[in-house]
């Protein structure tokens, strides 16, 4: 995994923190961005780097990274310890951030980055796309004992209470985030958050795979298992095939080749580029009904669309509001999940009319540029806040 810090790295140590606010140096960038997260994770790339790609290769902005992986490799048992504070002080002064944007963070030493924007009066942003309070069981027992730290949680909870703008992807993920405490007059909830350009058309001719991604989300994959065996079943040219974190269901095991596991891409623009490789005629997106996927937002449509893959998604969901139009199937029911299947399968100009208006849907209402300006919002929102902070004497 490659991180974007520079050669300045290994003299970090020795910069001293600042104990006064310094001036900026003279950049054309009109934004210095700094991203906090726990990784190069998909959210951190889908919501901020391609979507502002364009803007950082010429210069408009610029933007570092600061990740706990990259953390942990540096100093290992070590990462609380003074010389990994020295190097974190010694990035945020050589680096000068504008803005600090920390997503679905939950690492160490956020207390030491939000006491640096506070002395030099950089605003912070905290996005989330889950209820990171909240990680339920069901995602997997490496996941919630992750998640559910003491020390993670504590992250979080200091993160929400401190930055300038709570940054939420739906406005469910909102309402629980107020529900758990977390005061109500700093939120911005994003209504868009995954674009895609149109990458492939619908392809006439018979269905031969059927695909779904994602990472980790083994509970949700078994509601549709059922009527996906049948399918498998009654249409022996059609082939299963999982991208991603996400373990085979021992149920498909009969089924051989037929099924096979995709190995993740960690990069964002090779995930992309895979899953149009792969040219999945329909693509699932099923979602068990928890109040932690009731937060979720509606990323999977939106790539599924993108390389020309027909949507067949949990009904009740998020999904319901990208699928309406005839832009996707939802199915709630076993019988309903199989009967969309075979609706796809057989008709094949049904199936073709349903990515055409999927995909005018995604250039309509999804378009890079909305969601770079969505981005630059917040950031106004959040220097605002800060403001309005500093003259109540917060």
């Amino acid at each position: 995994m490659t991180f974007s810090f520079k050669s300045f790295a290994a003299r970090l140590v020795r910069l001293p923190w600042p104990t006064k606010k310094h001036t900026r140096r003279r950049s054309n960038a009109k934004e210095r961005i700094l991203y906090v997260a726990n990784g190069l994770i998909p959210t951190l790339q889908i919501c901020f780097i391609n979507p502002l790609s364009e803007l950082s290769e010429s210069g408009e902005i610029e933007y570092e990274t600061l990740t706990d992986q990259r953390l942990s490799s540096q100093f290992g048992k070590n990462i609380n310890s003074a010389a990994a504070a020295a190097w974190i002080d010694g990035l945020l002064v050589e680096f000068e951030p504008s803005i600090i944007i920390f997503c679905r963070y939950s690492g160490p030493c956020a207390k030491q980055i939000m006491s640096y924007a506070s002395l030099n009066e950089v605003a912070t942003i905290y996005h989330l796309d889950d209820d990171l309070l909240n990680v339920p069981i069901e995602l997997g027992q490496a996941k919630y004992d992750f998640h559910n730290h003491p020390d993670r949680l504590e992250a979080v909870s200091y993160l929400l209470r401190h930055s300038n703008i709570i940054y939420c992807s739906t406005a469910p993920l909102k309402d629980r985030l107020i529900a758990s405490g977390i005061d109500s007059d700093r939120y911005f909830v994003g209504p868009l958050h995954c674009t895609n350009k149109v990458l492939a058309r619908a392809l006439p001719g018979p269905v031969l795979k059927i695909g779904y991604m994602g990472f980790d989300h083994e509970h949700d994959l078994k509601q549709v298992l059922p009527a996906l065996i049948k399918v498998l079943e009654k249409y022996p040219d059609i082939k299963f095939e999982l991208f991603g974190k996400i373990p085979k269901p021992k149920e498909l095991d009969s089924f051989g080749s037929r099924v096979r596991v995709i190995p993740v891409e960690v990069k964002y623009q090779d995930f992309m580029r895979k899953m149009t490789d792969l040219g999945w005629q329909i693509g699932i997106c099923p979602l068990a009904d928890t109040k932690f996927n009731k937060t979720k937002s509606d990323n999977k449509w939106v790539e599924y669309s993108a390389v020309g893959a027909a949507v067949i998604a949990s009904e009740g969901s998020v999904y319901d509001e990208c699928c309406s139009g005839g832009c996707g199937l939802l199915a709630r029911t076993a019988d309903e999940w199989e009967s969309s299947f075979a609706l796809l399968i057989e008709d094949s100009d049904f199936r073709q009319s349903l990515v055409r208006r999927a995909q005018n849907k995604l250039l309509a209402d999804y378009s890079p540029a909305a969601v770079k300006d969505q981005i630059f919002h917040v950031i106004r929102l959040a220097n605002d806040q800060m403001l309005r902070q500093q003259r109540a004497g917060k």
